[in-house]
């Protein structure tokens, strides 16, 4: 299944490191959240590992693709966040060290612990959601990066 959410925002110069998220970045991370609607009860994450590889990781655009996982995780979509509400919300889980998953269950986000950037691996994300310190859901998603897209292995 490819993933690719396509910016609907326009900018004069496209290259990520110039936005403050990467819109295609929403996508995979909305898709990882939307299982934890179904959740058992008493039995929801506790807290989101975020794995960036590759080339994804060793440039600037890292910082622009963690920004989009991070609102995709929190259950916004592109075509209700505008560049301000975006920043907004980043500055939120920056500040309050946590995020809200599909803008309902509150996970802990710092970075140090939550972010994981892997150069040696070959280009993808990983999303893994803990239960206490056990895991019990993890997607990953390959990257393609010109022009940058996700599908799920």
């Amino acid at each position: 299944m490819v993933i690719q959410e396509a910016p609907l925002q326009s900018a004069p110069n496209t290259e990520l490191a110039c936005r403050t998220f990467a819109p295609e970045a929403l996508a995979p991370a909305a898709h990882f959240v939307s299982g934890f609607t179904a959740s058992t009860a008493g039995f929801s994450p506790t807290s989101i590992l975020i794995e960036i590889f590759g080339a994804l990781a060793e440039s600037a655009d890292n910082e622009a693709i963690t920004s989009g996982i991070l609102l995709g995780l929190s259950g916004i979509g592109s075509d209700f966040l505008t560049p301000q509400q975006a920043d907004t919300l980043l500055q939120t889980i920056r500040t309050t060290k946590s995020l809200h998953l599909n803008d309902a269950l509150e996970v802990p986000f710092i970075p140090s612990e939550h972010l994981v950037l892997t150069p040696s691996r070959p280009d993808g994300i990983r999303l893994t959601a803990y239960h206490c310190v056990h895991p019990f859901e993890t997607r990953q998603y390959t990257a393609t990066l010109s022009p940058l897209t996700f599908t799920e292995c």
